[in-house]
């Protein structure tokens, strides 16, 4: 379909329907357009309930059908409904870091650091026992270019402070295509092998891989938790916040991530718990049972906003 900002459609002596206007690259132009290219105005919908058909608007129509089909838990049709979670807050006091540009790496850097050695009132034991020390890293990608070798070089170091830990990243892949086509990849997997930092969902299969739009490190029972970030393209301007998550919330993100990676829960049981994270004030979309939280609680406080919200995210969409 050919898509300008028109002026009203004008016929030429032979009877083809024209359209005026600047296109989506700022061009005047005049094309021919068919009449069935242009969306009506108003959609016939069937109403159940009076037994008849009535014109709605065909964009109000549009958006209703979108959210339709955001309103079921996992892939089946007939499944239960989502139910929007009562949105809580965080505790008093807790405050996001805000970072720019690459440092938010030095964030994710000291945050790891901070933990390198173990808690003294607690008692980890060796690998063979269940009480070991645990590292998960949750990201989109993960390399060691540029700025972020710090990051990988904490990591090197928890592993060489914990022998017996297990270290885990959760990501899609190992840094961009241009990266896992030289050498440099090459010294980089073998790193993070001689380490026994090992990646469990590396690949595009969507039907095991956990990878949600954010970021956040799990070290026993602490998790520094991480949105995607807002960025100007141009000039690029990255902007980062990151939060260390209260002890309630962070062992509700600590279980929902051991039971979606480890255990394969359920689109149910997928939505139980994020609808508990997000009673702490922590709301994700959870990628696998399309479960759109944090589309639905944004729709939900432009909704509700009686004089005005402000919003700072990537995208809407």
């Amino acid at each position: 379909m050919k898509t300008v900002t028109a002026e009203v459609p004008i016929v030429s002596d032979k009877g083809q329907l024209i359209a005026a206007g600047v296109d989506r690259n700022g061009f005047w132009k005049r094309i021919a357009v068919e009449p069935a290219e242009i969306a009506p105005r108003y959609e016939t919908v069937a109403s159940p309930d009076y037994g008849a058909c009535f014109d709605v608007d065909a964009f109000v129509s549009h958006e209703d059908q979108l959210r339709s089909r955001q309103t079921g838990v996992g892939a089946d049709p007939n499944g239960r409904p989502v139910q929007d979670p009562l949105l809580g807050s965080l505790a008093l006091g807790v405050f996001p870091y805000l970072s720019n540009g690459a440092q938010h790496l030095a964030v994710f850097e000291q945050f790891i650091r901070s933990y390198t050695h173990p808690d003294a009132s607690k008692s980890y034991k060796v690998k063979s026992c269940t009480a070991s020390r645990r590292l998960i890293v949750l990201n989109i990608s993960m390399c060691n270019q540029g700025d972020a070798q710090c990051v990988l070089d904490a990591l090197i170091e928890i592993r060489h402070q914990n022998p017996d830990a297990d270290m885990f990243v959760v990501v899609s892949k190992l840094g961009p295509a241009e990266l896992q086509e030289s050498s440099e990849f090459s010294k980089f997997a073998d790193t993070l092998a001689a380490n026994d930092i090992w990646n469990m969902f590396a690949g595009a299969d969507s039907s095991t891989r956990h990878v949600a739009h954010g970021k956040a490190i799990m070290i026993d029972d602490h998790v520094l938790f991480s949105a995607g970030s807002v960025m100007d393209t141009w000039p690029i301007n990255k902007a980062d916040f990151s939060i260390e998550l209260p002890a309630a919330a962070a062992a509700v993100f600590r279980q929902y991530t051991a039971e979606a990676i480890h255990v394969h829960a359920s689109p149910e049981r997928r939505a139980q718990l994020t609808a508990e994270l997000a009673s702490h004030g922590v709301v994700i979309n959870d990628p696998i049972s399309g479960l759109t939280y944090i589309n639905r609680a944004q729709d939900a406080l432009i909704r509700d906003a009686s004089r005005e919200l402000l919003i700072t995210v990537v995208s809407l969409s």
